[in-house]
């Protein structure tokens, strides 16, 4: 609840008064000075009888200007809110004429009021979001006190399962657009009446999603992807209790360097098996590993790598693809044999090359 008006919303108020009744329009403190007015001279004057219409809470009116201290001829309305007293707003102009403002200046002012509430506690509310977010996703808050208070007032049980999905703006995203692109998520997200997420950064955005909601929001998110034309990454983690929700985010961050191995823009780390290896090998591990198996490959015999196990293994359908006769296929596979030492069509030198492949794809892709 506001106690208090600011000079800056009191301000906007007498202007908005005053636009709609062309009267000179006075924000008067309890203690009767005014300190907002639509003739910017009179702020910080002493009005007398602003002050006596607080202390006595009625209306007065005075008839004829320089009566009292500071005062000129007009209305004095006590202004309550919640059985408070914030001022006294005054209207300038014979009482007969004004009088019918002051209903009208007291109704704008509160609902100038309230407005400010509401956007107040909508701040409020993301504010613990993000810091329930960051709390149990990022590790980064402490007070485990105001943590549980959060978890409690949106209902969140320890025993409760979420996914974290992690989706980041892709940096060739022109920053001028990202207000639409946060307003497209937004809605995205009331649609399926998910509201626990927050704005990590400018370009990244963490959800916690109810396991029970799981399926709709992968059919969903797939959809509103494939509408965005690849301006983001994002990666979904496995179903965990709050207290764990730290390695759901790993794994959906493992999900998302996943993609470099794709055209797609979101990946489930569910669907995931050798890129989860790759995601915490050393760098100087994986330089090594390269180095042992397809370095020396070019792109072309790398190409017809990728093929080929993507085609399980099928010289008929890899030779579609690649418009290869079937000889010419394995005079090639026998070639990189004879570059790498492994055999690309025996199960375990292929088994070293796929991984080889794998890892220089997401190394070219970085």
């Amino acid at each position: 609840m506001i106690a208090k008006i600011s000079r800056r919303l009191a301000q906007q108020i007498v202007e908005t008064v005053k636009d709609v009744c062309g009267k000179d329009v006075n924000f008067i403190s309890p203690s009767g000075v005014i300190f907002a007015s639509t003739s910017p001279q009179r702020v910080g004057e002493f009005h007398e009888i602003g002050q006596k219409a607080a202390q006595t809470g009625t209306v007065i009116e005075v008839h004829e200007d320089g009566s009292f201290e500071g005062t000129q001829k007009g209305v004095n309305i006590p202004l309550f809110h919640q059985n408070s007293l914030l001022a006294v707003i005054g209207i300038s102009g014979p009482p007969e004429d004004v009088r019918k403002f002051g209903y009208l200046a007291v109704r704008v002012t509160l609902l100038l009021i309230r407005e400010q509430e509401l956007d107040a506690a909508v701040r409020s509310r993301r504010e613990k979001i993000r810091y329930m977010i960051r709390s149990l996703v990022l590790k980064g808050e402490g007070d485990a006190k105001y943590l549980k208070g959060c978890m409690e007032e949106f209902k969140i049980s320890c025993n409760g399962l979420f996914l974290v999905c992690d989706i980041r703006l892709n940096e060739g995203y022109n920053p001028a657009n990202i207000s639409i692109f946060e307003r497209d998520l937004d809605v995205l997200f009331h649609t399926m009446g998910i509201e626990l997420y927050c704005h990590e950064s400018p370009r990244e955005y963490v959800a916690l999603i109810p396991q029970q909601q799981s399926t709709l929001y992968r059919r969903h998110f797939c959809q509103f992807a494939a509408a965005q034309e690849h301006t983001f990454s994002a990666g979904l983690g496995t179903a965990r209790t709050p207290a764990q929700l730290s390695h759901s985010y790993r794994e959906a961050l493992t999900a998302i360097h996943s993609l470099h191995f794709s055209d797609q823009c979101f990946c489930d780390f569910s669907d995931l098996d050798v890129e989860i290896l790759f995601d915490g090998l050393d760098p100087d591990r994986k330089k090594d590993y390269l180095e042992k198996t397809v370095s020396r490959l070019s792109q072309e015999d790398m190409r017809l790598l990728q093929v080929y196990y993507e085609e399980n293994m099928s010289l008929k359908e890899t030779g579609k693809r690649l418009f290869l006769h079937k000889n010419t296929l394995q005079y090639r596979l026998k070639r990189i044999a004879r570059i790498t030492g492994y055999d690309p069509r025996v199960f375990r030198d292929g088994t070293a090359l796929y991984l080889g492949v794998r890892m220089r794809t997401e190394q070219d892709g970085s």
